[in-house]
């Protein structure tokens, strides 16, 4: 019989007064536990979300936990699984999020970017070892549709296109520049680093990490930035009760990978003229 179970999120955005450091260890802890429990002698997998979509808001977990996560998937034999339709084909700046911890999954799943928006397409990826595993047990692995030819000539282009044009420098600039656009405009936010990549909570020098705060749910904070930025010109995705399923609000921006000098600022434009419309 094949079971599974969950574990809690290790997001960096909530506990924070608990320190990331701290909270990493507990959460990688948590996961070991349940590998560990009684009538668990084999693992199969552990499968994760790197970046999640809409639901928490592109919420990153904290530094070092997948890293950890990799660890103890090699100690007890069992393959990570990273979800990458989000974060993965340049969507984080490099061509996977993992790419920025130093480690890979033995399976991972894009989609999304692969036909860059023309066409709805994914993909899975495994490593040699799992590959030559298969062969060897069952032979070649077999898999596809019909109909499948120009999805596939798609996704072949778009890869071609990232490796060969650079797409994803242009996309650490446009970061960088939305990034101080955003604060020039806005102040000091709780958030950085787009896109993609998601809120990264931080606080001054000298004072405690608090959990950050949130608008009242009957106020439905996020569909009226949505509104409002559709008004201006601008389309964001909203998404409400983030943290329990009632209270939170965010809003996530997905600019593209080619963009130009003038679009750090409209975007910020627009977005400032969303949230001066709720005062």
């Amino acid at each position: 019989m094949i079971e599974t179970s969950l574990i809690a999120p290790c997001v960096a955005y909530r506990g924070r007064a608990e320190g990331e450091a701290a909270r990493g260890q507990r959460m990688t802890g948590e996961l070991e536990t349940g590998i560990e429990r009684p009538g668990s002698e084999t693992v199969m997998a552990v499968a994760a979300e790197q970046v999640p979509g809409a639901t928490p808001g592109a919420v990153p977990a904290v530094p070092g936990y997948f890293r950890r996560t990799r660890e103890i998937c090699d100690c007890h034999g069992g393959l990570p699984i990273l979800d990458k339709r989000i974060c993965g084909m340049g969507r984080t700046e490099t061509p996977f999020a993992c790419d920025q911890h130093g480690i890979a999954p033995d399976i991972a799943a894009i989609a999304k970017g692969l036909g860059a928006g023309s066409q709805p397409v994914g993909a899975m990826l495994r490593t040699a070892r799992l590959q030559n595993a298969n062969e060897a047990s069952s032979g070649p692995f077999l898999h596809g549709h019909t109909h499948m030819g120009h999805p596939t000539a798609a996704a072949l282009t778009v890869l071609t296109r990232l490796a060969r044009d650079g797409p994803l420098t242009r996309a650490q600039i446009m970061s960088e520049r939305l990034e101080a656009a955003l604060r020039a405009a806005l102040g000091e936010l709780p958030c950085r680093r787009h896109p993609r990549r998601g809120p990264v909570s931080r606080h001054r020098a000298g004072q405690r990490p608090r959990q950050p705060p949130h608008f009242p749910p009957e106020r439905r904070t996020h569909a009226r930035i949505e509104i409002a930025a559709f008004e201006a010109g601008r389309l964001c995705h909203p998404m409400g009760g983030t943290i329990d399923g009632r209270q939170g609000d965010q809003v996530l921006l997905a600019p593209s990978l080619t963009p130009d000098g003038t679009h750090a600022l409209e975007i910020t434009d627009k977005l400032q003229f969303a949230l001066t419309a709720l005062r």
